[in-house]
This record gives structure tokens, C-alpha cells and sequence, in this order.
């Protein structure tokens, strides 16, 4: 026991002289603060004396001054009479109420659709997060090359002012994939921004094989979105068509829940002349994260056909980059008793195994991934994928480039334990207008 009491008594003393010999931190000074007290601004916060660690507290006290009505708060750092000391004078501005929301764009964007679209709150303190949200909901348009913000006064009154300039955002886009024995090509046209309205129409073509339209309205019950959808797939024995309708809403800062309901509607089935119309219901989350420089954005889809031999369909789907890396993640599960022709999940060719045929893999789950690095404008990749079992892959290279056609891009890729003469060539065109 007395050996025991020796121990602790010489750790204590160790830890006592360790803290002694560790340079203080700068002690760290604020004034003109009436609003936040000094101990709310740096609780949990002291910053050394490094720049960065100071720019970053002063960015954290900023962000606590907009977000509680302050957009015009400003901090000046003081010169100190000791170097150990760091001082920080505040000039809170004035705390405001933002009465509504005014916007500028340079095109065609009605203003009165992008007002009901961005859904702003009206006679509430200003807030770093709501102009952070609004500013969200305009870049995930893709309509907008440059977005200003600040506020303006007229009289005793402010507003919040967005003032925006528009892209090129209509798109056409064209492809083909190639191998010995076939062709399969494909065109695409979307207009992302109908008539000035923020609706988006979208018409995709397989040669002999899917037709799809689909029509999204972000405007008329904002700030949920409605989107419809039809859809038709031709293979030899079978058709499928399908007709869906989904509500989407946001939830959060970036996350989306969505409802959806359709029908599914399938004949001639297996040559027997079979078929059937059932009722579709399902549901969708998605969310995207950035925290610099990794941006990360997941889906998860599920969907229920009620018949006789009921089906569940999980699908997610994700998107992962960092610097020059690019990562593609998805996963697929088809649930049922017995599964018949468009029960299965099927992968392979330009938009999952590249280094497949159309639809060559056949599975009742699988999971695979599409990898790029591309430092340069030609980059290798590789295509992962489990299926039946079975691990498979495809690795290839592609190269993008700049024409005065269009974004266009070059994929070759190769299947596992296939010779050079097993490989696919993938061609795509894509033009803004």
C-alpha cells in the first residue's frame, strides 16, 4: 500500500511539472461585445498564437453576430501592449429584422418563380444560416454561375438582396457504346429552366429499347417539389411501362425526403403471354456534405409493388470526390418470392460496368463502384462490382476534352479476364445551350 501511495504521489508530481514547463497560451482580450459576454464568444474556443487559429475564432464570433441579427458586425484586431496578449475589438453594428427578400438576375429566370422557389422567411432577424440555405437551394439548381448576397435599407426597412447571373444550362447530350458484335446508342435534352419558370423537362431516348419523360415542378407548392414520371422499357420478350409521381421536400439544411406512388404495368412476360398492373409506393432520402475538400452526396430509394408475390426495391447511390479523385458508390436489392423478368437488377455498360455489355449482369442484389482519377485530361479508372456471388471488375481509361461541339468524352475499359479484343468503347457528347 505504502509502494502504491509512492506511485501516485510521483505521477502527480510528474503532471504537475509537465503542465509547469508548457508555454501558456496568449491570453485573449475582447471589447465593444455587449450583446455575447466574453466567457459565451470563447467557450470552448482559445485560440494560440498561430494566424490561422486566430482567423478561425474571429470567423466563429462572426458567424455568432449573423446568425443572431447582426449583419453588420465587424472585428478589428488591436495592437497589444504585451505579446501574450490578443485583443479584439467588436463593432456589433446594429441588429436588424429583414422584412423580405429582393433578387437581380442577369437572364431569363422569372424573379416572382424564384421568390415562391427559395421560400424566404419574412419579419425575422437576419441569419447567416437562412442566406447559407437560400444560397444552397440556388447553387443545387446549376442554373447560376455567380450569386451575390447583402442586405439594403430603404427608410427604417431591410432587405436581403440575392443578385444572380445565369448560365448555360439547356442541355443536349448523345452516346454510344461499342463492342464487336453491337451498338447501343442514346440522346438526351434537358431543359433545366422551362420558359424562365425554374421547371425542368427532361426527354431520354435508347435506341429500341427506353423512352423516358419526366417533369419536375419546384415552383407551384414550394418549397416542395413535384416531379412525374413516365417511363418505357422494350427488351425481345417484354415491355414495361411505368408512371410515377413523387413529392419531395427539404428537410433540414441539405436533406431531401421524398414520397412516391405509381403504377407498373408489364406484358408478355416469359413468351406466355402474361402480364400485370400494380400499384407502386416508395420513398427516397437524400443528403450532401461538404466539409472541404471531400464533397460526399447519398440517396437511398425504397419501393414496393403490391401483387401477388409483393417486391421491395432498395437502391442507394452515392458520389464521393476529393482533390482528383472521384468515387461512385451503389447498391441494389430486389426482394420477392419468385422473381420474374424485371424483378432482377441488372448492371453493366456505359452507366455502371463499363466494361460490360447492356444489362450483361443479372442478379437479385449487387453492389458496385466506378472510380476516376483524373489529375489530367486523360485518366485511368476502374469499375468494381458483387454480384451471384462473384466479385467482377473493369479497368480502362478515358480521356475528356473541350470541342467546339461540346464537353465530350472518350472510355475505353476491359472486363475481367477479357483479352483487348473483349474491350468497350464509350463515346459521349454534351453541349449547354
Amino acid at each position: 500500500m505504502l509502494n502504491g501511495g509512492r506511485f501516485f504521489f510521483s505521477l502527480s508530481c510528474c503532471l504537475i511539472l509537465t503542465a509547469a514547463a508548457e508555454p501558456p497560451g496568449p491570453v485573449l482580450e475582447l471589447t465593444g461585445n455587449t450583446f455575447f459576454s466574453t466567457t459565451y464568444l470563447t467557450a470552448g474556443h482559445r485560440p494560440g498564437g498561430d494566424r490561422s487559429d486566430i482567423e478561425r475564432f474571429i470567423v466563429h464570433v462572426l458567424d455568432c453576430y449573423h446568425n443572431a441579427g447582426f449583419p453588420f458586425c465587424r472585428i478589428r484586431p488591436q495592437t497589444a501592449a504585451a505579446p501574450a496578449v490578443i485583443t479584439l475589438e467588436i463593432d456589433e453594428g446594429q441588429r436588424i429584422v429583414i422584412d423580405d427578400l429582393r433578387c437581380r438576375v442577369r437572364g431569363s429566370t422569372d424573379t416572382r418563380a424564384l421568390h415562391r422557389f427559395l421560400h424566404p422567411t419574412r419579419g425575422r432577424y437576419f441569419s447567416g444560416r437562412e442566406v447559407s440555405r437560400l444560397r444552397h437551394r440556388l447553387e443545387d439548381t446549376g442554373l447560376f454561375q455567380e450569386i451575390k448576397d447583402l442586405v439594403i435599407n430603404e427608410g427604417d426597412r431591410y432587405y436581403l438582396y440575392l443578385d444572380m447571373t445565369e448560365n448555360r444550362h439547356d442541355q443536349f447530350s448523345a452516346g454510344a457504346s461499342l463492342n464487336r458484335s453491337a451498338v447501343a446508342i442514346s440522346a438526351e435534352i434537358a431543359a433545366r429552366n422551362l420558359l424562365g419558370t425554374l421547371r425542368q423537362f427532361l426527354a431520354r431516348y435508347e435506341y429500341q429499347r427506353a423512352f423516358d419523360l419526366t417533369y419536375q415542378d419546384p415552383v407551384l407548392i414550394a418549397p416542395v417539389t413535384l416531379q412525374a414520371d413516365v417511363s418505357l422499357l422494350t427488351v425481345e420478350k417484354a415491355r414495361r411501362t411505368r408512371l410515377k409521381a413523387q413529392l419531395s421536400a427539404p428537410l433540414g439544411f441539405a436533406t431531401e425526403f421524398s414520397l412516391m406512388s405509381g403504377r407498373e404495368i408489364v406484358a408478355d412476360v416469359d413468351t406466355s403471354g402474361s402480364g400485370y398492373a400494380h400499384t407502386l409506393l416508395g420513398a427516397g432520402l437524400n443528403q450532401t456534405i461538404e466539409i472541404q475538400p471531400v464533397a460526399f452526396e447519398w440517396s437511398a430509394h425504397f419501393e414496393h409493388l403490391f401483387r401477388d408475390r409483393d417486391r421491395l426495391r432498395v437502391d442507394v447511390d452515392g458520389a464521393c470526390s476529393a482533390y482528383d479523385l472521384h468515387v461512385l458508390p451503389h447498391a441494389a436489392w430486389s426482394i420477392t418470392s419468385r422473381h420474374e423478368y424485371f424483378d432482377y437488377v441488372r448492371i453493366g455498360g456505359a452507366r455502371t460496368m463499363r466494361g460490360y455489355l447492356e444489362d450483361e449482369i443479372v442478379a437479385t442484389s449487387a453492389w458496385w463502384a466506378n472510380v476516376e482519377y483524373k489529375p489530367l485530361f486523360i485518366y485511368p479508372l476502374c469499375d468494381i462490382a458483387y454480384a451471384n456471388h462473384t466479385w467482377l471488375y473493369a479497368v480502362g481509361v478515358g480521356l475528356d476534352a473541350a470541342t467546339a461541339l461540346g464537353e465530350t468524352s472518350l472510355v475505353f475499359a476491359w472486363p475481367k479476364d477479357g483479352t483487348w479484343r473483349d474491350g468497350k468503347v464509350h463515346v459521349s457528347l454534351m453541349r449547354n445551350f
